[in-house]
């Protein structure tokens, strides 16, 4: 082979490894083929490809695998669902809202975003000083406060959902006024009604005596009418306690 053709070739095998650190040959059974780098691939044979490493599709993938997992990892939310929502407690309520996968704290004219900080979530409330709070085993929400200028946290405030424990406390009323039973009688006791804290009639009693009178029906609705008027004193009642709990912000009702 004549000098000049052989010089040609290895120049231009030179000039491509320096132009192209590296080229992908498909191989069927390799896979991914590349060329390595550096002066012993490119000058060991001039104008062939040395020292061949496979590419496996796997090893292709994993990176943008690697780097999808990292971009969910920091848009998922870093505190617990159960926090967004209203939250009650003696002094009034204040909203958890979740907004762009942050969290916010606002209570009136108050608001700051809450940032981890240990155990609890803290927020800077302008004007006003630092909130922290966090929810307990119970599903409630601990909360302490400390003014601006001070080094001290305030006592610690327990609130719970507003609406889900109200919703709760209700079932658990209404399944209570089920069981209850209001009896009302009539002057003589020849009629008696009995009905439930919703004022559905359970049960009624009648004596041979009023079973046979003309004011039957007069009688019987004198007895339902005070067995309701108990019924429904009850049920008020216990709903006024019920509200009068929730809105205080009173956990243990």
């Amino acid at each position: 082979m004549p000098r000049t053709t052989t010089l040609r070739r290895a120049l231009s095998a030179t000039a491509l490894a320096v132009i192209c650190p590296f080229v992908l040959h498909w191989q069927p059974s390799l896979g991914f083929a590349q060329v390595s780098r550096g002066p012993a691939a490119t000058h060991s044979r001039v104008g062939r490809v040395v020292r061949l490493s496979t590419v496996s599709a796997s090893e292709v993938a994993a990176p943008v695998e690697a780097e999808a997992k990292a971009e969910a990892e920091v848009a998922a939310p870093s505190f617990d669902k159960r926090l967004i929502g209203w939250w009650r407690y003696s002094g009034g309520a204040y909203e958890l809202r979740e907004t762009a996968g942050k969290l916010f704290f606002r209570e009136g004219n108050l608001a700051g975003e809450l940032s981890q900080q240990d155990e609890w979530l803290v927020a800077t409330l302008p004007n006003a000083g630092t909130i922290q709070l966090k929810l307990t085993p119970a599903g409630q929400v601990m909360s302490q406060f400390k003014a601006v200028g001070s080094q001290e946290w305030g006592a610690p405030i327990t609130a719970i959902s507003e609406w889900s424990s109200l919703t709760t406390k209700t079932k658990i009323l209404d399944r209570e006024l089920d069981t209850r039973e209001f009896k009302g009688e009539t002057e003589d006791g020849a009629v008696a009604v009995v009905v439930n804290g919703h004022q559905r009639p359970t049960s009624i009693k009648l004596s041979p005596e009023a079973a046979k009178s003309a004011d039957l029906g007069d009688k019987v609705l004198e007895a339902h009418s005070k067995a309701v008027q108990e019924s429904n004193d009850y049920m008020t009642e216990r709903l006024r306690e019920l509200y009068a709990a929730h809105f205080s912000g009173r956990p243990d009702y």
